[in-house]
């Protein structure tokens, strides 16, 4: 992954030859750098990839993330699973019953519409 994301920065910089070194920025910050690692590996992921993490945040009931990353590949029905999931462990019942209803998951949805 990080050669992959040096590869992706030298040709950056190779195709803009005017920006400025990082290390003499002013206002530099770490979470900026970060979040330009994320964007490049996740430009460069591929569909398996996707699909492995999004398995492996729901194993760890990381629900929320699970559902962006499910949303990213285009699975519509896991992204609402996971949404609802994310709702019911806060306890928003309308919510979660909506995002079951939408994952095709009546019988889940109906139960939470009663709540």
């Amino acid at each position: 992954a990080c050669t992959r994301a040096r590869n992706e920065l030298i040709l950056i910089d190779s195709t803009f030859p005017s920006w400025q070194p990082l290390n003499v920025i002013k206002h530099h910050d770490d979470d900026v750098a970060q979040n330009l690692l994320k964007d490049i590996l996740l430009r460069t992921s591929s569909y398996d990839e996707y699909v492995e993490e999004a398995i492996m945040l729901e194993v760890n009931n990381n629900w929320e993330n699970a559902a962006e990353t499910w949303k990213k590949v285009n699975h519509i029905k896991d992204y609402h699973r996971c949404m609802a999931k994310y709702y019911e462990e806060r306890e928003d019942w309308l919510k979660t019953a909506q995002n079951y209803q939408l994952a095709t998951y009546f019988d889940q949805a109906y139960t939470y519409y009663n709540k």
